[in-house]
């Protein structure tokens, strides 16, 4: 886990060097500003409030569908 942090970091860090042209510190900040936000964003997808069902129950509910062969 600590290995694909440090690649998304990295990388990241990489593509805004070279597509927006920041320095290296400025391009380390971004990367870890939108990981969060995607974080942030997964995480309010997979189990929203106000009684919305999110992607938790629907992956669930795909997963044990009646059209699924069962495990034995």
């Amino acid at each position: 886990m600590l290995f694909m942090l440090a690649i998304l970091l990295v990388l990241g860090s990489l593509a805004f060097m070279t597509l927006a042209g920041h320095n290296y510190f400025g391009a380390l900040l971004r990367t870890l500003i939108v990981a969060a936000l995607a974080l942030c964003t997964l995480s309010w997808l997979w189990n929203p409030r106000l009684g919305l069902s999110g992607l938790q129950h629907m992956l669930s509910r795909f997963s044990h569908g009646e059209d699924t062969p069962s495990v034995m």
